[in-house]
């Protein structure tokens, strides 16, 4: 079990490190911390209403400010609805950071996504769990890890109520 533990342990230490950088990147997610200007261009379906527009963009908050000559537009953008061109402008962390906050989110269909959330939780629960055959039943570190357990459940559970 040692040896278990210590080898995922080496492994989670990759995981962990990005999915902390991730994380401390998302705690600032509505600043503009690490983000860039990036240019967007789709080509979506021509005669879309406002609201199919939303849909297709997936922009957050989307509303259209003004439409003119068949050009409807909205925040940092427009859409042609003759052509279905959508042109617009987003802030989005740079690659390969981007990639890594949408892992920590497990953002939408994608496999890899699901495949790295069961993993990293896995893992965890795995160290988690098998710490406890570390030391001899009945030791002073093994009921002191029993209290911190307790602990760290109990002020989760008052994190949540709050």
């Amino acid at each position: 079990m040692r040896a278990l533990h210590r080898d995922v342990g080496f492994f989670m230490v990759g995981l962990i490190i990005i999915y902390t950088l991730s994380g401390l990147t998302l705690a600032f997610r509505d600043s503009e911390f690490l983000k860039m200007e990036q240019q967007i261009e789709k080509e979506l379906e021509p005669q879309l209403d406002a609201q199919q527009l939303g849909e297709a963009l997936r922009i957050r908050g989307f509303n259209v400010t003004e439409e003119k000559d068949g050009v409807l537009y909205f925040q940092n953008g427009s859409y042609d609805s003759a052509t279905g061109l959508a042109s617009y402008m987003i802030k989005d962390y740079p690659a390969p950071m981007n990639k890594f906050v949408e892992m920590h989110k497990a953002i939408g269909q994608s496999k890899i996504n699901k495949v790295f959330s069961i993993l990293m939780g896995a893992s965890l629960l795995f160290l988690s769990v098998s710490s406890f055959w570390m030391f001899k039943k009945g030791s002073k570190l093994l009921k002191r890890g029993l209290v911190f357990s307790a602990v760290g459940i109990l002020v989760t559970i008052g994190l949540m109520l709050i």
